[in-house]
């Protein structure tokens, strides 16, 4: 990126990175653009990530970053011999001959018949403009709990997380799913 250098490269950063400001038509390649931005005066990189949720998840962006942090740090002969996709694609066919979660997901949500919309929200206008969002760090003592009981339950906390937000969507959809 070829941004004017300043004192406020962060904040113009932010500002172009902002939610609503990074449209991607998912239609045509590339779902997942890496951008750089230099600060010469500080002799500090900036890398810009613009990717789309249908390729890549929180668990893959946080693979993409240790790996970016092992190369930057001198230790790249530690990052991982790369799989070859056709590998990948009969461990997953594989893993689906043993595990059939549609078959798991159609029998626990077959009551559903519609779409779930919070407040009776179903057409959404805008740019996404005006959205908001929040921060919020849990205390150190709930944090540990939350993860203790997902391990103990043999999954990652993230499934707990979605677990909580679809009850609170059902809740504020009037909807009884989970209760």
């Amino acid at each position: 990126l070829e941004l004017e250098q300043s004192e406020d490269l962060e904040n113009s950063l932010t500002e172009l990175t902002a939610p609503g400001t990074q449209g991607m038509d998912i239609t045509r390649a590339p779902l997942l653009d890496l951008k750089i931005a230099d600060d010469t005066d500080k002799n500090d990189w900036y890398l810009v990530v613009n990717q789309h949720h249908l390729i890549i998840d929180h668990v893959g962006m946080e693979k993409i970053i240790e790996e970016i942090l092992l190369y930057l740090s001198g230790r790249g002969e530690e990052l991982p011999t790369p799989v070859l996709y056709r590998d990948f694609i009969g461990h997953t066919l594989h893993s689906r001959s043993v595990d059939n979660g549609e078959e798991y997901f159609t029998k626990l949500f077959k009551q559903i018949e519609e779409p779930t919309y919070p407040f009776e929200l179903s057409n959404v206008l805008g740019d996404g403009g005006g959205v908001q969002e929040l921060t919020k760090l849990l205390p150190k003592s709930l944090s540990k709990r939350l993860r203790e009981t997902s391990h103990s339950k043999g999954m990652s906390a993230a499934v707990l997380f979605h677990a909580a937000y679809g009850l609170v969507v059902a809740r504020c959809s009037n909807q009884p799913y989970g209760l």
